[in-house]
């Protein structure tokens, strides 16, 4: 089920874009165009909180395994739910095409 934009992205876009700068998830353009989402948001990950930093009673940030970005937040006494591993746009490529292995191995 491939989504159309107006001005379709294309892997050369992605220096300049967002995970939330395209409508849907990366894997709505296909396995490519995931894979180089992927790699940009490797190479550009944000700078992560330090939960041991953090005040008491402040949320606690978990970020993705794969490519560093944020994956899911909690308050600092939860217990049920466990955080998620991979972000939304990992969790989504994990299921529809399987995570890249590195180059190399």
């Amino acid at each position: 089920m491939n989504k159309k934009l107006a001005s379709e992205p294309t892997a050369t876009m992605l220096p300049k874009m967002h995970p939330e700068a395209y409508p849907g998830l990366a894997t709505d353009y296909g396995k490519e165009f995931a894979v180089e989402a992927l790699k940009w948001r490797q190479a550009n990950q944000p700078k992560q909180i330090n939960n041991a930093d953090l005040y008491a009673g402040s949320p606690m940030y978990y970020y993705c395994r794969v490519c560093g970005w944020l994956s899911d937040t909690k308050p600092e006494g939860w217990f049920l739910n466990p955080p998620a591993k991979l972000c939304r746009e990992c969790s989504a490529l994990k299921e529809e095409y399987g995570l890249p292995t590195p180059e190399g191995t």
